[in-house]
């Protein structure tokens, strides 16, 4: 007999082979030291299933490939800051008036990622202070344009909240987000959530498939969840989470979880990661777990 965990992600399965949802959207992982294939990109805009209907790319300017895609809409993030801050400048603002000025519709933008944590780790690593200088000077503004602004995305703990804390009492009133993504979430009765960043990393296929399928379940079904984004845009030899959490496989074809994300069928392609991953994850056994990311709480997207 199979073991129970096998038969219930099979099972789970067939709540979202064929579905779709007007939540979903893309993650976009910006290309690192590996190759860059520029074909993945047109997979999630062309794949005759995909509903998807925004993204965000962590950065303040559209994915090259997207940008004449006018029903796949763009949430620019300033994703962070010098040290001192911007002497003199204000890039960010500078770039949404401009794409707003070339007639770009964008609603909402997501504020600093993971100012807390460790540049190294991928977080954008600001002090509370400097932080709360430039979102004064270049989120704050765009709220004249009818933006609704994402509050900086601290890491889920102790340190985070005390960032948070420091930055509000750095802002001295002058910072007013409309949303506050974190880095857990519950039950937010009368309010609603956005995921821009969910797996389980570094597991084994039938669990990290068993996992995705039970998180889109509960996305779908919660109403209080407007919108969410999965982390897995990339190909297995290249993924930093684990190759069964991506949605392509090392030759750039749909994973049964890409597949089902964008509302297609299992492919049965097996995703395959690179000798240097299989290390990593075999180095990094204790850091293996949810890595639940960036849920925003807001009011009305």
């Amino acid at each position: 007999m199979a073991p129970f965990r096998y038969v219930a992600a099979a099972a789970l399965v067939t709540l979202v082979t064929a579905s779709s949802s007007s939540k979903r959207g893309l993650c976009v992982i910006p290309p690192r030291d590996n190759p860059y294939h520029a074909e993945d990109e047109n997979v999630w805009t062309t794949h005759p299933h995909s509903h998807l209907n925004w993204y965000y790319n962590y950065e303040s300017t559209p994915t090259r490939a997207y940008e004449c895609t006018y029903d796949f809409e763009f949430v620019p993030m300033f994703w962070g800051a010098p040290e001192g801050g911007f002497i003199g400048a204000t890039p960010f603002l500078d770039s949404i008036r401009q794409q707003l000025k070339a007639g770009a519709n964008i609603t909402h933008v997501l504020g600093f990622n993971e100012p807390d944590g460790l540049f190294e780790d991928g977080a954008a690593n600001i002090p509370a202070q400097v932080a709360a200088k430039e979102w004064t000077r270049q989120l704050e503004p765009l709220k004249h344009h009818g933006i609704k602004l994402g509050a900086p995305a601290v890491t889920g703990t102790p340190d985070g909240t005390m960032w948070l804390q420091d930055f509000f009492y750095y802002c001295n009133g002058t910072c007013s987000p409309d949303f506050l993504p974190v880095h857990f979430y519950g039950s937010f009765e009368a309010m609603a959530s956005k995921v821009t960043e969910w797996g389980y990393s570094h597991q084994d296929l039938p669990t990290t498939q068993h996992a995705f399928v039970e998180s889109i379940r509960m996305f779908d079904d919660w109403r209080n969840i407007t919108r969410y984004a999965y982390f897995g845009a990339f190909r297995s030899d290249t993924s930093n989470v684990g190759a069964n959490s991506a949605m392509l496989t090392e030759k750039g074809e749909l994973t049964d979880i890409g597949s089902w994300y964008l509302g297609g069928s299992r492919t049965n392609k097996m995703p395959h990661s690179s000798w240097a991953e299989n290390l990593k994850a075999k180095m990094n056994t204790i850091r293996l777990g949810v890595f639940v990311a960036l849920v925003g709480v807001l009011v009305d997207w």
